[in-house]
């Protein structure tokens, strides 16, 4: 979302982004007015936010926390999936790096499909109430940067003559998406995100 001259509403905007494709579109504008409603305004959008269920929940600066959490409630609940990664997140709390390798173990061995279904209210609120503590999104955020450095290697070894978004360059971009965001993180190279944390500055 982004801020307009109305303290009142926000722009709704679509960011598909990932390696090879980058594409952003106005879709809408939200009244932020009414705020206890706010997440039932948005229910339309989320069929086209992607087939993969998402861990790495960023919580906007303009809406309360409480509401973000209805939000993500409400979005995880709509979801035909979602049982698959909250299993994966009670078995390995607060290291995504060995869930993710679990993960595509399993895909690997799997002859089709991994069985996956919609979230009862109680694992939604379970399953956003994890993924939103600030310790939770910092290695999330890791692991998503050291995932797109890899796969913008594995895109270039495939193509060299691809056009791929490389990691500065999803940085660059995130530097002003990461405004509109309660945890904010500094810029540092793909060694230091392997070595350690990103090291949120707030």
């Amino acid at each position: 979302m982004v801020a307009t001259g109305n303290p009142c509403e926000a722009e709704i905007l679509f960011l598909e982004l990932s390696t090879r494709t980058q594409r952003v579109a106005e879709v809408g504008e939200a009244a932020l007015g009414d705020l206890p409603s706010f997440g039932m305004d948005l229910e339309p959008l989320f069929a086209m936010m992607g087939s993969a269920c998402p861990s790495l929940l960023l919580s906007p600066e303009m809406l309360p926390p409480m509401i973000v959490e209805k939000l993500y409630h409400l979005y995880f609940r709509c979801r035909n999936d979602g049982r698959w990664l909250l299993e994966g997140v009670r078995a390995y709390p607060g290291n995504p790096f060995k869930r993710v390798r679990s993960e595509l173990g399993a895909k690997q061995k799997a002859s089709g499909p991994l069985e996956d279904r919609r979230l009862e209210s109680g694992e939604a609120t379970e399953l956003v109430s994890s993924l939103l503590k600030p310790k939770a999104v910092d290695m999330e955020w890791k692991t998503f940067i050291l995932a797109w450095a890899d796969a913008a290697c594995d895109a270039l070894e495939a193509d060299p003559s691809a056009t791929v978004m490389g990691l500065d360059e999803f940085l660059s971009l995130y530097d002003g998406l990461q405004a509109t965001c309660r945890l904010k993180w500094e810029r540092r190279t793909r060694k230091s995100y392997a070595a350690g944390s990103p090291h949120p500055v707030s």
